[in-house]
């Protein structure tokens, strides 16, 4: 929680409209940075949620893993309170 991930929640906020986020996705992929640690990213993922839930209603956390490897999707799942 910084001043950066505030400032564009807030910018989100202020487009008006409803706004679909799909935060660091494919998450289970080795491609991406974030793979490998599910428990940090979904505690970076839920602390995003969070900061949007009080920063910026409009906006829906989208959680999308990739459809391969199945077998750790299920490792990074954020918890129903913090996906849309």
């Amino acid at each position: 929680d910084d001043a950066y991930l505030r400032g564009f929640a807030k910018a989100a906020s202020a487009s008006g409209g409803p706004v679909f986020l799909r935060w660091a996705s494919e998450m289970n992929g080795t491609w991406t940075a974030y793979s490998g640690n599910p428990w940090l990213y979904r505690t970076k993922f839920r602390l995003v949620a969070r900061v949007f839930r009080q920063e910026a209603p409009n906006v829906a956390m989208v959680w999308t893993p990739y459809c391969t490897p199945r077998g750790p999707i299920p490792d990074y799942y954020p918890g129903d309170d913090a996906v849309d």
